[in-house]
């Protein structure tokens, strides 16, 4: 059996209430090929900043920048889309991946009206409803589904060079499968940049048979008021944090038929910040 180590991290699971992320749990997210995962023992925007004002670091490095971003997306993904014992992953074991856990598709399925779950019969065989507990499926909705994040905190829009980058960090990652079909239907990518995607990363993205998620998030940006303004409170990273869209290619929405999605996601877009 593949082992996991989790160094002096470990302490942090259980602190962000990670209880249940144990090594076991890691090693099944991640059971190709690791003998070490590399956790972050920050999880947490505001620990990120208090251990950057503790440290000296440079608020304006892309380490910062991107560090402060992918915690960010991290919380996004957990207060708003219903993501569950989110881990900011790193180092030279992540292969491509900033963020893993879990992701409740239940939360999603139960605010559909009743009025369109009695039309779920007629749904294609193609969707993952077919296979879930809904219809007697051998899929938890709420515990079997997994996401798999990368975070570009990038200027320039995402091209199709990284949406091909991205369909071999998923087939690394779920290449242990032995059913590939399910490990398909329950395993999703999330691409988070603030960036929009080139008309032929669209292209791309359609053209994968892998469920791909583009989420257009705009980065935390310091409202520094004044020379006063606390740089290392979070409240004062006010600026920014805006969801412009998310975008679901073709393999995704085939999967994710009948859970109004798109829909419910709408309420999250345009609004001024998701910070918190």
């Amino acid at each position: 059996m593949s082992m996991v180590r989790l160094t002096s991290q470990s302490r942090c699971l259980i602190r962000y209430g990670y209880e249940n992320v144990n090594v076991t749990v890691i090693a099944k997210l991640f059971k190709r090929k690791y003998s070490e995962i590399s956790v972050s023992s920050i999880q947490d925007c505001q620990d990120y900043l208090n251990y950057c004002k503790n440290n000296e670091i440079d608020l304006n490095s892309a380490v910062f920048r991107g560090t402060l971003y992918e915690l960010f997306s991290l919380k996004v993904l957990q207060n708003h889309l219903n993501g569950r014992n989110l881990i900011k992953v790193g180092g030279a074991y992540d292969n491509g991946i900033d963020i893993l856990g879990k992701w409740d598709l239940q939360a999603f399925y139960d605010k559909v009206s009743q009025s369109e779950k009695d039309k779920l019969i007629k749904i294609p065989s193609t969707s993952l409803l077919k296979q879930s507990n809904v219809f007697d499926g051998s899929i938890s909705l709420k515990n079997d589904i997994t996401i798999l994040v990368q975070c570009k905190n990038s200027v320039q829009k995402m091209t199709a060079k990284i949406i091909r980058e991205l369909s071999g960090i998923y087939h690394y990652h779920i290449g242990s499968q032995k059913n590939l079909k399910r490990a398909i239907a329950t395993h999703y990518l999330f691409l988070a940049s603030p960036t929009r995607l080139t008309p032929q990363a669209i292209k791309q993205l359609d053209q994968s048979p892998i469920p791909i998620i583009h989420m257009r998030l705009d980065p935390l940006v310091l409202n520094q008021v004044d020379a006063d303004t606390d740089r290392y409170l979070l409240q004062n990273w006010n600026e920014g944090g805006k969801l412009h869209s998310v975008y679901l290619n073709i393999m995704a929405r085939k999967l994710l038929s009948g859970f109004k999605l798109e829909l419910q996601l709408q309420a999250l877009i345009h609004q001024q910040s998701l910070l918190n």
